[in-house]
């Protein structure tokens, strides 16, 4: 008998396995999170109050998974995958270094302002209820939930209203040190900043880069995910990360820019990840698309907003793997390129030629007409897969959508031309394609 007596597993043991097991769940019901934390280790610590993620492991406290349903547990990882793939953890460590409040104060106004900013997602779920919930006690805001406003906005306008934060009992610190948790803190889940991210090294920096571009990569195959297995546009994920509005950050934009001109997805070759489940998916392959863009030259746009155009599409573009960056200048006609007499000025990334269409001074010009580059590309039949057009909002256009995919970037100097959420007006003309902010 000495050979086969098993080990009996510990407390700590039987609580990883049960919240794994709601986790395994969620592939059903809400795959997008599954795919956004699914590989995460779970690990038990008593120097939290209920659950906490760095983006890099879920941690648990003891007492208060055993104190909840499998229907909680389930919206709580939902809760915390959604934290993951927004990428709180990281935008937390850009904002305790401009937050007034001390690290401890403004980490605990982040992570209010964090659940804020999702919660209401969640329960808005067509699944909410029936196969996940959340705990009765979440931070729940129906003004915050209903604008969908960013966790940022969320805490600045929380700010001005007068937040403070809680009394420290015990004389409690920061971290896991001198006080003790209480749960209602931060709701159901706690956000931290990784390791790997503190600080201002170049280090700090790099891992920041690093963890952001492999979030952005989940992120797209979570949406992917759930549009192939029949969730479509009505996702959870769809619905958070790829919907247009004021409230869109970079993630959308990389989505975007991922999904037009970065990749293909094809049946050639299945998806090896989902192959065990007997899942069959396309996989991603390359193609050799050239970045399209549109720059609005027009007064309104400042050297500011010019550089900030030409320098993140040099990133996304170079974050692609593209080759060949197209783009045009235009207020109320096309700054034509007087070498070619086209509107294009082309930078070869990788031969290096082509630099001075990011360093040209075209600048403050007259009014702003964003039919004039559309109409040229009809005109001659060009062959454009997409096209981002930056602009600062002020400006008309006709009612004609294209037959390529447009992402309107906007700079927010214009919030008078916003209408609903996912249409930029100006007037009674409402702008086809996506649009977002920078």
């Amino acid at each position: 008998m000495y050979g086969n007596q098993s080990k009996k597993p510990t407390d700590d043991e039987l609580i990883v396995r049960r919240i794994k097991k709601q986790r395994s769940k969620l592939f059903g019901c809400a795959p997008g999170s599954h795919t956004l934390m699914g590989f995460l280790p779970i690990e038990v610590s008593d120097q939290i109050a209920t659950f906490a993620t760095d983006g890099k492991v879920i941690l648990v406290n003891r007492s208060y998974a055993e104190s909840i349903n499998d229907l909680d547990t389930r919206g709580i990882i939902i809760h915390e995958s959604l934290h993951i793939g927004l990428k709180h953890h990281i935008r937390l460590a850009v904002w305790m270094k401009r937050c007034p409040l001390s690290a401890e104060d403004a980490g605990e106004l982040w992570n209010i302002g964090a659940d804020y900013a999702i919660n209401g997602s969640i329960k808005d779920s067509v699944n909410y209820g029936k196969d996940f919930t959340l705990p009765d006690n979440v931070l729940w805001d129906r003004h915050y939930s209903t604008c969908k406003w960013p966790v940022e906005k969320i805490c600045n306008d929380m700010l001005k209203k007068g937040w403070k934060p809680k009394p420290k009992r015990g004389g409690g610190g920061g971290g896991g040190g001198g006080g003790k948790k209480d749960p209602t803190d931060h709701g159901c889940g706690e956000i931290l900043v990784p390791k790997d991210c503190e600080g201002d090294s170049q280090e700090a920096k790099d891992a920041m880069d690093e963890e952001e571009k492999n979030i952005n990569n989940r992120v797209a195959e979570a949406a992917m995910l759930e549009r192939q297995i029949g969730q479509g546009k009505g996702g959870m994920i769809d619905k958070i990360f790829t919907s247009t509005g004021k409230t869109a950050s970079s993630d959308h934009i990389r989505y975007f820019l991922k999904k037009h001109f970065s990749h293909v997805r094809s049946y050639k070759r299945p998806n090896r990840r989902f192959l065990h489940r007997k899942i069959y998916l396309p996989s991603k392959i390359k193609t050799p698309h050239t970045l399209y863009a549109c720059i609005d030259s027009s007064a309104s746009m400042g050297r500011d907003d010019f550089e900030k155009c030409r320098n993140n599409l040099v990133r996304w573009a170079k974050e692609l793997g593209l080759s060949m960056i197209r783009v045009a200048y235009v207020d109320t006609e096309i700054h034509m390129n007087p070498k070619t007499s086209e509107p294009w000025y082309d930078m070869d990334l990788k031969n290096g030629k082509g630099a001075d269409a990011m360093e040209l001074d075209i600048y403050g010009g007259g009014g702003t007409g964003f039919d004039p580059i559309f109409n040229y590309i009809k005109k001659n039949n060009e062959d454009v897969g997409g096209l981002v057009y930056f602009t600062d909002g002020y400006g008309s256009v006709s009612d004609r959508s294209p037959n390529f995919p447009v992402l309107w970037i906007t700079t927010g100097k214009a919030p008078d031309v916003y209408g609903h959420h996912d249409h930029l007006r100006q007037g009674e003309t409402k702008l086809f394609g996506k649009v977002v902010h920078i």
